[in-house]
């Protein structure tokens, strides 16, 4: 027998991001984990699109194959065959190319995938009201759908959850690695819930945030970065440099090892003050683009 709150704050999830279903868990990482050990249990084979997050990589049990039009021509190969196949990748690949229109999906075929999306990054942030990725995922047709992630990034908790169908989600709510592992924070999932007013708030400043940045600033010579989110990849890294010398310090750091380059990114967050951002704002506007 679970704990009430956990039923509460999954029908809640379900709802609001417009799933059949959802379940809650530890980390987004344990999500991802999951969804994927249970379809290598029944026997599908795993395809990911390039820059995956490791949460939906099952290390010697999966396809090495990154070229996407290579991808597609094995795939398509495969459903004449009528072999289980599944499709992952990041909702938000902070390049442009996914969110919201995935035309980067558009030569799979869908119909005929199990397409499994981490929407860690777009979890209370895309969408209408923060509803995420989910709808858009949704009318692209695929046979199945199941997104997962942390709720760490938009709303600060120690939690991941699954969307997906009734039946995907009693049949991982029964499986061992979900019976054997630690829930959720009983405290984080009643903080989610009763905070659901304040983060809706708090939504509303991003965006404003959002645009007031991107009001000061022309984006496109400086970032990379996908409509609607908060998150600006660095095109030239020296600009990361040029920002701490203005005491402004990035996200940058080396991932996923440590033999990577590293991942520059700024991010605009829903505390940040108009003055904030007008530093900053200067702080780009100074940077030697020749640099």
């Amino acid at each position: 027998m679970r704990i009430s709150i956990y039923e509460d704050a999954e029908k809640y999830l379900a709802d609001w991001f417009g799933a059949e279903d959802s379940l809650t868990l530890s980390s987004g990482y344990l999500a991802g984990q999951l969804v994927c050990q249970s379809l290598l249990e029944e026997g599908c084979k795993l395809f990911h699109l390039p820059n995956t997050h490791p949460a939906l990589h099952v290390e010697s049990r999966e396809s090495k194959i990154s070229n996407i039009q290579d991808l597609t021509t094995i795939l398509n190969s495969r459903m004449q065959k009528s072999e289980s196949s599944v499709l992952l990748l990041d909702s938000i690949d902070f390049h442009g190319n996914h969110y919201p229109d995935y035309d980067i999906l558009h030569s799979f075929p869908l119909e005929k995938l199990i397409l499994v999306v981490d929407d860690s990054h777009g979890f209370g942030v895309v969408g209408k009201d923060g509803k995420g990725s989910f709808e858009a995922l949704s009318n692209l047709g695929a046979k199945e759908l199941i997104v997962c992630g942390s709720l760490n990034k938009a709303f600060g908790l120690q939690v991941g959850a699954i969307l997906a169908t009734k039946k995907r989600i009693t049949q991982i709510r029964h499986t061992p690695q979900f019976t054997g592992a630690s829930p959720a924070s009983p405290a984080n999932i009643a903080t989610f819930l009763e905070a659901k007013n304040l983060y809706r708030e708090r939504l509303d400043s991003l965006r404003q945030n959002i645009e007031l940045f991107k009001s000061l600033i022309e984006v496109d010579p400086f970032f990379e970065y996908n409509s609607g989110h908060p998150a600006f990849s660095l095109k030239n890294p020296k600009l990361a440099d040029h920002l701490e010398t203005e005491n402004i310090l990035i996200t940058r750091f080396q991932y996923p090892t440590q033999a990577t380059s590293p991942l520059t990114r700024l991010i605009i967050n829903a505390t940040h003050r108009q003055e904030d951002i007008e530093k900053l704002s200067e702080a780009i506007h100074s940077f030697p683009q020749t640099g």
